[in-house]
C-alpha cells in the first residue's frame, strides 16, 4: 500500500467524542474560532490562536494545516479510546470539510472516515503500543508500515471487532438475589443455659454451664 500515511487523531478533548465520531463516520478537530480551513494560511491561523492565548499557537496551527491539507484519501487513522483501553482504526474517505452549522463543541472541521474496527491497545504492533498516550490532536506517524499492514488485517477480519462494538458491562446480579447473599456471621461465643449470657469458650471448658453458674 504505497503512499499511505498513518495518523493518530484524537476523539476530542478527553476522548469525549470517540463514540460520536464512530457513529457519524468522521474524524474531526476543534479550533472553534477558526473558519473554513481551505482559505486560511498557517500564519493567519497561528495569529488567531495567539490572540486567544492558546498555548503553543504555532504548533497548533501546524496541526490544523496537516488536518486540512496533508491527511489524504486512503490514509489510516488510529483514534485512541483511552477509557476503554482500546484504539479504533479507520480509513480516510473524504476531503476536509468545514461545517459552520455544527455547534463548536461538536467539532466543525471534519473528514469522512470508514471505521473498520477496534481492539485493545495490547493488540497493536509491539512498537506502537504506546501511541494511545499521545496528547496531540493530530500526529503523523513516521515509518508506520507495520500499522498499515495491521489495518489491512483488521479490514480482513483477522484482528479486533467492529468499530461500533463497544463491549458490554459485566452483568449485575438481580437485586433480589444480591440482597439474600449477606455474609453469614458465626459467633465465637457460647450462651450459658443458666444465666443466658454469651461468654468466651474458655468459661465453659468441658462443662455445659459457665464457670460463674457451676
Amino acid at each position: 500500500m504505497p503512499n499511505v500515511h498513518v495518523w493518530v487523531i484524537r476523539g476530542g478533548e478527553d476522548n469525549r467524542l470517540v463514540d460520536q465520531f464512530v457513529d457519524q463516520g468522521i474524524t474531526a478537530v476543534g479550533y472553534p474560532s477558526i473558519g473554513d480551513g481551505w482559505g486560511l494560511t498557517e500564519p493567519v491561523v497561528a495569529a488567531t490562536l495567539r490572540a486567544e492565548k492558546v498555548p503553543a499557537a504555532e504548533a497548533a496551527a501546524s496541526r490544523f494545516r496537516q488536518f486540512v491539507h496533508d491527511v489524504a484519501h486512503g490514509d489510516v487513522v488510529v483514534m485512541p479510546d483511552t477509557p476503554r483501553g482500546e484504539v479504533v482504526v479507520g480509513i480516510v474517505e473524504g476531503d476536509y470539510e468545514f461545517h459552520p452549522e455544527v455547534e463548536p463543541e461538536a467539532y466543525r472541521h471534519r473528514r469522512v472516515v470508514r471505521w473498520i474496527g477496534r481492539h485493545g491497545t495490547a493488540d497493536l504492533p509491539t512498537e506502537w503500543q504506546s501511541l494511545y498516550r499521545q496528547r496531540q490532536t493530530v500526529r503523523l506517524l513516521a515509518d508506520a508500515d507495520a500499522l498499515v499492514e495491521h489495518a489491512a488485517r483488521i479490514e480482513a477480519d483477522r484482528v479486533g471487532r467492529p468499530a461500533a462494538d463497544r463491549g458490554k458491562a459485566p452483568a449485575k446480579a438481580p437485586a433480589s438475589v444480591a440482597s439474600t447473599r449477606a455474609p453469614k456471621v458465626v459467633s465465637v461465643f457460647r450462651r450459658c443455659p443458666e444465666c443466658g449470657l454469651q461468654k468466651a469458650p474458655s468459661q465453659f471448658g468441658s462443662e455445659e454451664l459457665c464457670a460463674d453458674c457451676r
